[in-house]
C-alpha cells in the first residue's frame, strides 16, 4: 500500500488533474489509517470534479473515523441529494445520526437501508439497537429476532461465527450519563467494531 502511495503521488506531480489517481490515493491513504491526508487529498478531487461519488463517500469515511460528525453529515448529504436511494450513504448518515444523539434520525436512516435491502444484516442489527436505546421495546424485540436468526444462518451456511459486524463506535457521552440510555449506549459501545464501518466498498453496499 505504501508504495501505491508513492506511485500514486509521483503520478500525480507529474499531472495534477488525474482525479481517478487522486482518488486512488485518497483511498490509499484512508486504508493506511493516515486519515488527515486522506481527507485532505479527497477534498482535492471534488474541488477538480464535485461529483465524483466514490470520492465523496470515502471523505465520508474518513471524516466518521476523524469523528467528525458534522462534516461527515454535509458529504453525506451531498451524496443524497443526488443518489436519494443509495443504501451506503443512508447507512453511514444512519452512524453519524447515531454518534450524534439522534436516535430517531439514524432509526429512520437504518429503515432506509432496509426499505432497498432487507437481508442488510448490520443496518438491521442497528436498527433493533436504536429502537432499544429509545426504548422502543415493542419494535425492537422483532428486529432483534430477524437479525439473530439472519446471523445463525451465516453460521450455518459458512460454518463458521458468521460476518464481523461493521458498525460505528458511537460517543456514549452525547447520549447523557444518566438513566437507562446511558446505560444502554455502554453497553452497545462494548459491542461494536470500528470506525472505518462507513467506507465505502463494503461487500453489502452499506
Amino acid at each position: 500500500m505504501a508504495a501505491a502511495v508513492s506511485a500514486l503521488r509521483e503520478a500525480l506531480r507529474r499531472e495534477p488533474d488525474l482525479i481517478q489517481a487522486r482518488t486512488s490515493l485518497g483511498l490509499a491513504l484512508y486504508g493506511l489509517g493516515d486519515l488527515d491526508a486522506a481527507v485532505e487529498e479527497l477534498r482535492a478531487t471534488l474541488r477538480r470534479q464535485p461529483d465524483a461519488l466514490t470520492a465523496r463517500l470515502t471523505l465520508a469515511a474518513a471524516l466518521v473515523a476523524k469523528q467528525d460528525w458534522a462534516a461527515a453529515r454535509v458529504e453525506l448529504e451531498h451524496v443524497l441529494s443526488a443518489q436519494p436511494d443509495l443504501g451506503q450513504a443512508h447507512y453511514s448518515l444512519g452512524v453519524v445520526r447515531y454518534a450524534r444523539g439522534d436516535l430517531d434520525g439514524a432509526i429512520e436512516e437504518f429503515r432506509r437501508v432496509l426499505a432497498g435491502d432487507p437481508h442488510h444484516q448490520d443496518a438491521r442489527y442497528n436498527l433493533a439497537l436504536m429502537l432499544r436505546l429509545a426504548q422502543r421495546d415493542a419494535e425492537a424485540t422483532p428486529e432483534f429476532l430477524v437479525a439473530a436468526r439472519s446471523r445463525s444462518s451465516d453460521r450455518s451456511r459458512w460454518g463458521g461465527a458468521g460476518a464481523r459486524r461493521r458498525i460505528a463506535r458511537p460517543s456514549s457521552r452525547r447520549f447523557g450519563t444518566t438513566g437507562r440510555r446511558s446505560g444502554e449506549t455502554s453497553r452497545a459501545s462494548r459491542r461494536t467494531a470500528t470506525t472505518r464501518s462507513a467506507a465505502p466498498c463494503s461487500g453489502r453496499g452499506a
